[in-house]
């Protein structure tokens, strides 16, 4: 937090909710949430205080990741990265709430952090465009791919890889996971079901 104090005391931490962002900021900003959200559930009756706190530390973790890279850009990532910070003031003053208190001091708030409100994540921010699938032939890793959210597009981004065409062409397909000696109508669709699986684990 001492770190970027600047970017907090300037205001820029509110608005960030711009799209002129860099991807390192898209990243930090779905973190932000994603642990807005989690804390908040953690919190609201189930009381899982220790996974409550580990979810700030992955959000800390991409701030430490991230911030060189935000703090370089414009004044719309920088934005994300002073929301990220605050959010994780907030989030844990529940649990050291002294410490919290002054590092919300420290960043300019003339009221105490208690009156504040408690953050509040956005749905639009919690959703993930691009997905990492891992396409695995024979028992082993043979290619990655960065492909859109999107099923169909992620289908065709991954059976386009050239590893997999190759093992395709190899005729390795019937003894992967999809199974030996079955015809292709039927390997096509445990493919289908395996990179939707692969696309559901956000």
């Amino acid at each position: 937090v001492d770190r970027n104090l600047e970017l907090i005391k300037t205001g820029v931490a509110n608005s960030c909710h711009g799209n002129d962002i860099s991807k390192d900021a898209v990243e930090l900003r779905h973190a932000a949430h994603q642990a807005i959200k989690k804390v908040t559930s953690d919190m609201e009756g189930a009381f899982h205080f220790n996974t409550a706190i580990a979810g700030v530390m992955e959000l800390i973790n991409m701030v430490y990741a991230k911030e060189d890279s935000l703090k370089a850009g414009n004044e719309a990532s920088q934005a994300v990265l002073a929301h990220a910070l605050e959010s994780a003031v907030r989030l844990v003053s529940p649990f050291i709430p002294h410490v919290a208190e002054e590092l919300w001091q420290n960043l300019g708030h003339d009221s105490s952090l208690f009156t504040a409100s408690w953050p509040e994540y956005c749905e639009e921010f919690l959703v993930k465009d691009e997905l990492t699938i891992m396409i695995q032939v024979n028992g082993k890793i043979r290619s990655k791919v960065v492909v859109p959210a999107d099923i169909d597009k992620a289908m065709k981004a991954a059976l386009s890889s050239e590893q997999f065409a190759g093992d395709m062409a190899e005729n390795k397909l019937g003894h992967s996971g999809l199974g030996a000696g079955k015809n292709s109508d039927t390997q096509w669709k445990e493919l289908t079901e395996i990179f939707k699986l692969y696309t559901s684990m956000k």
